[in-house]
């Protein structure tokens, strides 16, 4: 074997070892990408657990702000976006993830589907008309595109079981006035 052979052979040896090194660090990116994912699903979560704390604080608020808006004074009318506002505003992080490859488009539509059956409430609906400069582009432009298209959009917040949405001494009183109560 003369040195021209053991060139060849260390040359091998070197491409082989780069291919490795390359293989081992595509892994731990991957395996990055999937912490940092994980990392930010459960954020997500966490920030509509908070959301929810809000709403569940200013319950009798939040229906009446549903079925009418604009017969709110302008102090409930403050209070009533501010419990709103973390719902659509919490929608523009999944959008920007779905961009970077770290969030699925169905999870997008989970909180899409959340924010869309409270916007098409009336009261919410007024209050989006008026308030939809103040969002994040990426959840404005979501939110109007299937606005848009009726056949995407969830059922109303006001679908929901009677008791889900009863205010305080008045059970079973509807969302839109209907006096059935369902």
């Amino acid at each position: 074997m003369n040195v021209q052979d053991l060139g060849s052979i260390g040359e091998l040896v070197a491409a082989v070892a780069t291919v490795l090194t390359l293989g081992y660090l595509a892994f731990q990116l991957r395996q990055n990408n999937n912490l940092a994912a994980g990392t930010a699903q459960r954020e997500l979560m966490a920030g509509f657990n908070t959301n929810l704390d809000r709403v569940r604080d200013s319950s009798e608020l939040f229906i009446r702000g549903l079925r009418d808006f604009n017969n709110l004074s302008n102090v409930e009318k403050a209070e009533f976006q501010l419990v709103l506002n973390p719902f659509i505003n919490h929608l523009e992080l999944p959008l920007r993830m779905v961009k970077r490859g770290l969030e699925s488009q169905d999870n997008v539509d989970i909180y899409g589907d959340i924010c869309l059956a409270r916007i098409q409430e009336p009261g919410c609906r007024a209050c989006w008309e008026k308030c939809k400069p103040l969002f994040f582009p990426l959840s404005r432009e979501y939110i109007e595109r299937r606005l848009a298209d009726e056949g995407s959009l969830p059922p109303r917040i006001g679908d929901s079981p009677e008791w889900f949405l009863e205010e305080v001494g008045q059970p079973g009183t509807p969302i839109q006035g209907d006096e059935s109560g369902t």
